[in-house]
């Protein structure tokens, strides 16, 4: 369950013991080993280190934090945080929790959390928690690294373990927690392709937002699905993405075992849909969660009429896109050189025409861009 961190003392020489231990920096490129001075200043309530150290200068400050004195022994994690995505027939939504913290006198919306137990894994910590505090019963299929939740205040440090819910489990179907005498929590889920705006909406009510539901969102918000992204214009899109470092990007292909989805590969980490344009399943699969599109679809392998079909009906906000959240929308055309021509045969081409329709289709739903932004994103929240 959720415990207090101690509050920090004040640093005074009033305590009734001093301990020294000698401490260094791990090898960096940036500095080198320099020695910490860690001199306690804690009273039986108030475990307050005041930390004496040279930095790269050799310049000697000081520095106050609050420690974690829970850690079980031998483990070198103090909590585990709990990402729950329960699948919905309307889309996956993340499991969260209202929780009252005093150091804020705010409630916060977390991620369901709790200590790490003597004797126990981090990974049977999570389910153990995730019982006590949802009800649900689940498993956790992947373990974050270690992760340090405040390192300019405290030591303490948590993982973040991803646990899959079988909802169709008969002791999912109505799930009920075990809470301490001390916990006032309230579980909710919300759609993950909203979750940065309810974040959003939860904030401008009062809400604290704890940095690790807000990181998460973050970059949901900021991930980018390429479709066409091992095509001739797919690749410079996601190599520049990648490299700017503010975006993460899932890319739609037929074979992830590619050459050229492996150059991708080579660019930075991508996430691999396997699938093809042509299937609803697949496109909701690329779509879901992100932020912004980039589509561009291959005509002369798929032909003129399916590359209409499957574009209007998986692009626009108004479509597939706008079902998963989609806000801001890409897509590669071609100029209707038919239509210009006056419609002369001569001058038709399948591929072109195919993608010139689209775009005067695209641009006749509404031609303000700002308007069309603003009318996704009240869609969006009208749900």
């Amino acid at each position: 369950m959720h415990h207090r961190l101690q509050p920090k003392g004040n640093g005074s020489s009033s305590s009734s013991k001093a301990a020294d231990l000698i401490l260094t920096y791990p090898e960096s490129k940036w500095l080198s080993p320099v020695t910490l001075l860690h001199t306690d200043y804690s009273t039986a309530d108030s475990p307050a280190p005041r930390l004496t150290y040279n930095d790269y200068k050799n310049q000697t400050r000081t520095w106050e934090s609050a420690e974690r004195t829970t850690r079980a022994k031998g483990s070198g994690v103090d909590g585990v945080g709990i990402l729950a995505i329960l699948e919905k027939p309307t889309g996956p939504e993340i499991l969260l929790q209202k929780q009252f913290r005093p150091p804020l006198n705010q409630v916060t919306i977390e991620l369901p959390a709790g200590l790490v137990d003597e004797g126990e894994s981090v990974q049977e910590a999570a389910v153990r928690e995730l019982k006590e505090e949802t009800g649900f019963v689940g498993t956790v299929s992947e373990m974050s690294p270690i992760m340090f939740n405040d390192p300019g205040m405290t030591n303490t440090n948590t993982a973040i373990c991803s646990v899959q819910i079988d909802t169709t489990l008969p002791e999912n179907q109505d799930p009920k927690p075990s809470l301490e005498d001390d916990e006032f929590i309230e579980t909710f889920t919300t759609p993950l392709a909203t979750l940065y705006a309810e974040c959003k909406r939860l904030e401008a009510q009062g809400y604290a937002i704890d940095a690790r539901v807000g990181t998460f969102a973050q970059g949901i918000e900021l991930t980018k699905p390429i479709i066409g992204g091992t095509g001739a214009q797919g690749v410079p899109v996601v190599r520049d993405l990648l490299k700017s470092g503010d975006y993460s990007v899932r890319v739609l292909t037929r074979d992830a075992n590619s050459a050229r989805f492996k150059e991708l590969q080579s660019f930075g980490p991508i996430e691999g849909v396997v699938g093809t344009f042509a299937s609803e399943e697949s496109l909701r699969a690329t779509f879901r969660s992100a932020w912004g599109a980039f589509v561009n679809i291959d005509g002369f392998n798929s032909g003129e009429k399916t590359e209409m079909f499957w574009t209007i009906r998986v692009s626009i906000a108004w479509e597939l896109a706008i079902e998963e959240g989609v806000k801001f929308y890409v897509h590669g055309n071609i100029d209707y050189g038919y239509k210009k021509s006056g419609f002369r045969p001569e001058f038709h081409c399948g591929h072109i025409d195919a993608k010139g329709r689209i775009a005067e289709w695209i641009l006749a739903q509404n031609r303000d861009p700002i308007v069309r932004k603003q009318d996704a994103e009240r869609r969006v929240h009208d749900g």
